[in-house]
This record gives C-alpha cells, structure tokens and sequence, in this order.
C-alpha cells in the first residue's frame, strides 16, 4: 500500500490551461452563512500505510509518536449545485482500476468499499472533478470517470523534476487514458493564500492554490446547505495532524511551504468555523494515529 502514497515524476499528458473567477470581492464574508451545495461523502476504499508518511515525527508535537502501520480512508467527496450539476474532489478507486506492475501488487492490500462508478450512479455525472493532487491514490478512480468531463489540477503537478517515475508510469498512463486535464493558473496570491478561484462565479465554492505536499496541490472551500466545509487535501492527511498543526511526513515535498498552507487553513477554517475534511480520514474512520 505503500506504492499508493509515493510522490512520483509524471509523464506528458494533455493539457490545456484555464482561469476561473477571480474573486471580485473578499471570498470569505459569506463563509458563515449557508449556501447552495450539498455534500456526500464516500470512503471510496481503506488502506494502511506508515505514520511517518502521514504526519512529521520530527516535528516536536509528533516527537511522542511511534513509527507503525495504521490505517487510512480514500474518500470521494461530492458537492452537488443546483445550477451548475456535482463537482467531485478526488476520485477514489475504480471498478476496475487500470494498474500496472508493482502497484496491481499494492492493490491487493486495499479493501474497496464504493467505487467511483458506484458514487457517480448515486449522485449523476460529474460536471467537473477537482484532482487535490496527482498522486495514485487520489487518480486510481479516474477510469469511472465519463471522458469529456473536465479534470481540474493544480500547477506544477505535471513537472515533477527530481522525482522517480520509476515503474508507475505504466499504472499512471492507463490510469487517465481518454481524459484531458486542465491545470490551473492562479495568477497572483490573494486572502493569505497563494491564489484563490472562485468556481461559479457566485461564492459557493473556491479552490485555494497550497503547495507543499506537491507543488500543484489544492484545497478547496465550499458553502453547503450545513455551513461552510474546507477540504484539505493531503495538506494534512489526517486529523491529528490538523488538530495539532502537524504537517504530513515523507510523502511530502516541501515541509515548509506545506507547514506554512496548513497553517493558514487552520486560521480560515478557525476564524469561521468551518467543518474540516482531511485528506485520509472521515469522522474518526482512518488513520487512528494516537
């Protein structure tokens, strides 16, 4: 399982560049109040992986943690607009997941619980899917995942220079075969992040640019029908991380730039009591870290 969690070099694919809304105004008035979406969550699949990977044991907060397996949730959430159709964060794990070589190994330990294709029969075509991030065990889901529906990343996901592809890139092509993504291009930091978009144009959901995990990673804000959400991605994997403000661990790349998002996320969602989903936990279902 750990293969799932490996940070990885990525292949051309093709990509094309867009510019949602600018924020006319501060972003955040209306957090509190509640808005047009409604929200699902899945546990796409469990898994178990290291603590290390999760949370940073030298950071001094973590220094009384113990290095051991514990277990982790993918979740597939939904955000469903009256007018503009359901987005989807992250994808979870396919039917039939298109992997190759060592990771059809690593695919053996998951325990798949809502394919993607099971969600989407539930909740309708997606209008659009927001990847946080473009390691394996955010894009396994991909094949589910109608072709022609637009896949939204974050910069520099496709140029991961200094990183392995190694042996995954096999699982990766066949992974988003038929699928054209559309990276991001936040064009200037703004509201303590280093972009921000609004999706629709009319406040209900923002993607926040918080690099440090990859370099192109995403979270996302969204006013539902019972308050305001933040979605974190794998700024922090886990509750304990958030809790504590722990950055994630040896899955990341840039401790510091993630430490740094991380904190500004904990200070948006505390400033207006958002309800915070983490990247590989549900409601006390995952990591169990102590």
């Amino acid at each position: 399982m750990l293969l799932l969690f490996l940070a990885c070099t990525l292949p051309q694919a093709d990509l094309s560049s867009t510019a949602l809304a600018t924020p006319a105004t501060d972003p955040w008035d209306q957090l509190e109040t509640p808005g047009p979406l409604t929200h699902q969550v899945f546990v796409s699949a469990r898994a178990a992986t290291r603590i290390s990977g999760l949370v940073n044991l030298k950071n001094p907060a973590a220094a009384h943690l113990k290095d051991q397996k514990v277990g982790v949730v993918l979740p597939v959430h939904t955000l469903t607009h009256p007018e503009y159709g359901t987005a989807i964060i992250d994808t979870g794990v396919a039917r039939k997941p298109q992997v190759r070589g060592p990771l059809r190994i690593a695919m053996q330990t998951l325990d798949v619980e809502v394919p993607l294709a099971d969600i989407i029969e539930q909740v309708g075509p997606p209008s659009a899917v927001f990847i946080t991030h473009m390691h394996v065990d955010h894009v396994i889901g991909l094949p589910d995942v109608p072709e022609g529906t637009p896949l939204y990343v974050g910069p520099g996901e496709w140029d991961r220079r200094g990183q392995a592809l190694g042996l995954q890139g096999r699982s990766y092509k066949a992974t988003w075969k038929g699928h054209r993504f559309e990276e991001l291009d936040f064009p200037e930091a703004m509201y303590g992040f280093d972009g921000v978009f609004d999706v629709w144009g009319d406040g209900s959901l923002y993607v926040l640019y918080t690099p440090g995990h990859t370099p192109g990673s995403i979270s996302l804000v969204a006013r539902t029908t019972e308050g305001g959400m933040l979605f974190a991605g794998d700024t922090s994997h886990t509750l304990w991380g958030w809790e504590h403000g722990v950055e994630p661990g040896g899955f990341t790349v840039d401790l510091e730039t993630n430490a740094r998002n991380l904190a500004a996320l904990r200070a948006l969602a505390q400033a207006h009591n958002l309800q915070v989903w983490v990247g590989h936990e549900t409601d006390g279902e995952g990591t169990g870290v102590p």
